[in-house]
């Protein structure tokens, strides 16, 4: 980013900002999960989802019902026009994806 100034005899000055932004994007990337690497839509979600927030899915619904929710989300095309946090998407998605097969098993 540059920041122009105005000097007291009217020059114009231009001075460069450090914003750090590749810093902040290199930590972003770091702590995504690797289930989701593969998944661009997933990954590149406002809050993608991280390490911890990953293993948390895979202890309490297991890896393959983690994947396959993952991949639904990826294919569907208006998740990150609707969806900023992959963490509570795949929560919501997970829970109704177990109500729906619990309802199947009853009837």
């Amino acid at each position: 980013m540059i920041i122009k100034k105005r000097t007291a005899n009217g020059q114009q000055t231009e001075q460069q900002t450090d914003t750090n932004k590749n810093v902040k994007n290199e930590k972003k990337v770091k702590n995504i999960h690797p289930i989701c690497s593969d998944l661009s839509n997933v990954s590149g979600m406002d809050e993608p989802l991280t390490v911890e927030q990953g293993d948390k899915l895979i202890s309490e619904f297991g890896e393959h019902k983690v994947k396959e929710i993952l991949q639904q989300m990826e294919n569907y095309k208006p998740l990150r026009k609707k969806n900023i946090n992959a963490n509570r998407t795949a929560r919501n998605w997970l829970s109704r994806n177990t109500k729906q097969q619990s309802f199947e098993i009853l009837t």
